[in-house]
């Protein structure tokens, strides 16, 4: 099920931005006004919401919110802005928003907070016929040795997969470069922004998937 996101910022470049770095996640629609993020929420069910602090010269977030409240109870908000202090912070909790981000944020820091409240949960699905993975709408092609590094770690995952575990089983001790195994694991945290805060490098012994 394709997951409806609603950007609403006065500012069309980080509408684009939005949109091209992030359009894995689902739908994206942008709204630049105060009228047109209004329509939108009484257009569509949605599933998260990022709201910028100053909409217009006379409406906030906070004008936003009851009615987002009121049309999609279940979304997750997060609110961005590149002017924040403690008293906007404080009033973002108060509201039951779900996020707070200062502009400019890195692509990370978006992740990392969408992990914590879930977004991903239960979405890591690997299409073992096609040798591709499934991340909600997002679908990535595989290599040979990323599909079986994956394979081993979903199969195992929330537990310690040792360095010689996953390359025994890859490699079945054929002669490989020492950094072999973390550079294919690289190349898919590279590829696959969902998997940079849920696969973790553990006291240099091995890895572990936490999903």
């Amino acid at each position: 099920m394709v997951k409806n996101i609603l950007v609403v910022d006065d500012n069309e470049d980080f509408g684009s931005f939005f949109k091209s770095k992030f359009s894995q996640l689902g739908e994206i629609r942008l709204a630049f006004d105060y009228a047109s993020a209004v329509r939108s929420l009484e257009e569509v069910a949605w599933d998260l919401m990022v709201l910028d602090y100053t909409i217009s010269q006379q409406e906030t977030c906070f004008d936003l919110i009851p009615i987002a409240k009121q049309r999609s109870p279940r979304a997750h908000i997060i609110i961005v802005t590149g002017n924040a202090d403690k008293e906007m912070a404080i009033r973002a909790v108060n509201a039951g928003v779900s996020g707070f981000l200062e502009k400019p944020f890195p692509e990370e820091h978006l992740m990392r907070r969408l992990h914590e409240i879930g977004w991903f949960q239960m979405q890591f699905i690997l299409d073992h016929l096609n040798r591709q993975l499934c991340v909600g709408t997002a679908v990535y092609s595989l290599t040979s040795v990323e599909y079986r590094l994956l394979n081993i770690l979903v199969n195992r995952k929330n537990s310690l997969v040792t360095r010689q575990d996953m390359e025994n089983e890859i490699w079945s001790g054929r002669a490989v470069a020492k950094n072999a195994l973390d550079t294919h694991l690289y190349n898919l945290k590279k590829k696959i922004p969902e998997l940079k805060h849920v696969l973790a490098s553990i006291h240099g012994t091995g890895y572990m998937l936490r999903i």
